[in-house]
């Protein structure tokens, strides 16, 4: 625990949980997301890496990262990082990818130093599958190789919007209507997951007055 306290960034005084792994990882396939949820438009991004991998690079794992593990529960943040482990391992198992390895990364609070600092947790240059372009030129600029992904229905797929739709449907009980609208969105198998847990949903609607634009 002496360890967790003393991990801080330099960055607005957050805690560095979970502390990086005690070996480096080695070189992966990586794809950052903070997940929040795993929506349609992540599991495209995700299934194009992995068929990427498949056929360029099947001797590396494919390396799935979870953004913002430290940050607080809020409205743009309604799962902590083991919640969304689940989530994202529910939906790995569900289409049989192998090879596959869900690990956490937090924020450092500092775009400059981005890289260097999740290299920690996700390991040195590999290659990474984006779709976002301020992210490639971060990690394009620290060496690494990239694969692009398009996505073609980015604003209707943006995170905030799933979590405004959850959050509109946070107190509705008939489970029936809850996955017709959400199957627009997010995948049945996370529907499953946020179904099994009822809290996983009604929180929701006591996080804060709204759900800010963030992704």
């Amino acid at each position: 625990m002496m360890l967790l306290c003393l991990l801080i960034s330099a960055g607005d005084g957050m805690q560095m949980l979970p502390p990086p792994p005690a070996l480096r990882p080695e070189p992966a396939v990586v794809v950052l997301g903070r997940f929040q949820p795993l929506h349609k438009g992540h599991t495209y991004l995700l299934s194009k890496a992995a068929q990427f991998r498949d056929a360029e690079h099947p001797e590396l794992a494919l390396r799935i990262m979870l953004g913002s593990s430290n940050r607080e529960q809020s409205p743009e943040n309604p799962w902590d990082w083991e919640e969304r482990l689940e989530m994202v391992t529910s939906w790995v198992a569900s289409e049989g990818l192998a090879n596959v390895e869900i690990l956490a990364v937090p924020d450092l609070g500092n775009e400059e130093k981005w890289v260097e600092h999740a290299s920690a947790w996700h390991g040195d240059a590999g290659i990474l599958v984006v779709s976002h372009a301020q992210t490639e030129e971060l990690y394009s600029a620290a060496g690494w190789s990239i694969f692009r992904v398009e996505l073609d229905e980015r604003e209707s797929l943006e995170g905030w919007r799933v979590r405004q739709t959850l959050k509109m449907m946070s107190t509705i009980s008939d489970q029936e209507a809850f996955r017709m609208v959400l199957s627009e969105s997010v995948e049945d198998v996370i529907i499953d997951w946020l179904l099994a847990e009822p809290e996983r949903i009604k929180r929701l609607a006591f996080l804060g007055p709204s759900v800010e634009h963030v992704g």
